[in-house]
């Protein structure tokens, strides 16, 4: 079978997740020159960390799904009515994290209200992730594509434009925030409502049907929301026990390594649903393009490593150092960062190299599995985080992290083996 995409498919995707990749790194980079360290590491954690997780609370793991839901097992009304229930309470769930901790005086007022603002951002993307998902179940990945292009630019262009004229990151992400929205109610919403003629759109909601999707999908939430936990569990615990700006600092350091997990995402993405129409018909034909893939995978990571290795000490450290104004010099150049910035990305590659693993498993329908792999896998990395990172300080999160995404990789490689051989033994 031919798994090959469209080229106006490929580019849209790949300008749409680029976009929300490196928006997601700079930014944060951006607000730091134009506000100070203490604001802009509350920005960085608040958007890299809590909106991401609130994100994947109202997406609720819904993506890989809903996306190889080639047999439309569920209609799209289903799954859109799902996914503004799960949105609402991801927003509940993110509002409550933050104004606790603000009641117990973790977080002042200002923090609270951007980290606050911040929850509804993630929301929104959750949102409006269901309408990308239904334009590449029907084949339209480039319509979905241009939507996510469009709502993250536009966003970091309002957002920044308005804290250089005001001077005030509240009131900036509030106008910001309601582009976002505008955006995407034009650019997705609208578009799969008025361009896509699919019978899906008028079928009526079963609220039974929800229900089911909901228990479906619960192992795909479970594993989703650990894997964030996994990915991001170090910010969480720095902004608890550390400080805003060591918050700042961990996020430049990890910023290169989303180039990574984004190669893995180039390769998979738009390969999902063919491999999942390949997966049902036939099993040993399946199992030899996962192979090439993993392989390609493997190779394109190790070259991005150590790529990434000399590009951060002869160019990526002069970048960041103006454009936050040199705001962390003296922390980047040391051997301690440079040691740091080796094991996140280390760590960063064993993640990356599981991403194909985790979809094929989602396509193979091994969701229990996937669920004990991250189980096991999350356990391991809270107890590393509180242990290293509270106990010993800010160097052991590089250290947290690495050890943790070793350990994911393992499991799930090991995982995804014993399945290919059970089913492989069953065919033959």
């Amino acid at each position: 079978m031919d798994l090959k995409v469209s080229k106006k498919d490929f580019i849209w995707n790949m300008f749409g997740s680029t976009a929300f990749s490196f928006v997601s790194m700079f930014l944060s980079l951006v607000i730091i020159n134009l506000t100070d360290t203490n604001i802009g590491g509350i920005f960085s954690f608040g958007y890299t960390a809590l909106a991401q997780t609130i994100f994947t609370i109202s997406y609720f793991g819904a993506r890989s799904y809903h996306i190889s839901d080639v047999q439309y097992r569920f209609n799209f009304n289903t799954y859109k009515m799902q996914r503004i229930l799960t949105s609402i309470f991801a927003l509940l769930i993110g509002f409550l994290y933050v104004v606790l901790l603000y009641i117990k005086n973790i977080y002042d007022i200002e923090k609270t209200i951007i980290l606050c603002l911040l929850v509804i951002c993630g929301m929104l993307d959750g949102l409006f992730d269901v309408y990308e998902c239904e334009l590449q179940r029907v084949n339209k990945l480039y319509l979905a594509g241009i939507g996510l292009f469009l709502r993250t630019i536009i966003f970091a262009m309002i957002l920044v434009s308005m804290v250089i004229i005001t001077n005030n990151l509240i009131l900036s992400l509030v106008v910001a925030t309601i582009f976002k929205f505008i955006i995407g109610y034009i650019f997705e919403i609208n578009i799969l409502n008025k361009e896509l003629v699919d019978v899906s759109l008028n079928i009526n909601v079963d609220h039974k049907m929800i229900v089911q999707l909901t228990i479906v999908l619960l192992p795909m939430f479970l594993s989703t929301f650990m894997d964030i936990i996994l990915h991001s569990g170090q910010k969480f615990a720095i902004d608890l026990y550390i400080d805003d700006y060591h918050n700042g600092l961990y996020n430049i350091l990890f910023m290169p390594s989303n180039i990574i997990y984004l190669m893995a995402n180039f390769i998979m993405r738009p390969l999902v649903t063919n491999l999942s129409i390949l997966y049902e018909s036939n099993n040993k034909e399946y199992y030899k393009k996962t192979t090439k893939i993993l392989h390609i995978g493997f190779l394109l990571t190790g070259l991005i490593f150590a790529i990434s290795i000399f590009v951060f000490i002869k160019i990526y450290i002069i970048i960041i150092e103006f454009i936050t104004n040199n705001a962390y010099g003296v922390d980047l150049t040391s051997v301690t960062t440079i040691t740091m910035f080796v094991l996140i990305m280390l760590g960063s590659c064993f993640y990356a190299m599981s991403t194909p693993l985790f979809h094929f498993l989602v396509i193979e329908k091994e969701l229990k599995q996937l669920v004990i792999c991250y189980i096991i896998a999350t356990i391991v990395s809270i107890l590393l985080n509180f242990i290293l990172i509270w106990k010993f300080g800010f160097f052991y999160s590089a250290v947290s992290y690495f050890l943790s995404m070793l350990i994911w990789f393992m499991i799930i490689y090991m995982c995804f083996n014993i399945g290919k051989i059970k089913c492989l033994n069953m065919k033959s």
